[in-house]
């Protein structure tokens, strides 16, 4: 989390850069490794993510997309809402 926290602070200082996409790809790929439910949105938001790259380049809105979820992910990884 330390890491997207300082990438978001980067990120808002100098804009969004292409390494800050390529930073942003590695910790979702690090997020995914953590072996999400089945249910978890990021492995698609992240295809969805490189396609636009791809297709577009960079973009903050498309960065934005991926950095929410990102933290999302990991606000649940780390503080699960039990029912």
């Amino acid at each position: 989390m330390i890491q997207l926290i300082s990438l978001w602070d980067r990120v808002q200082e100098y804009g969004a850069q292409s390494d800050h996409f390529e930073e942003l790809h590695g910790i979702a790929q690090n997020i995914i490794g953590l072996g999400l439910p089945i249910e978890e949105p990021l492995p698609r938001v992240l295809d969805e993510f490189n396609e636009y790259w791809d297709n577009y380049g960079a973009d903050s809105g498309n960065f934005n997309t991926l950095y929410d979820c990102c933290m999302d992910t990991l606000s649940r990884i780390i503080h699960p809402i039990l029912e």
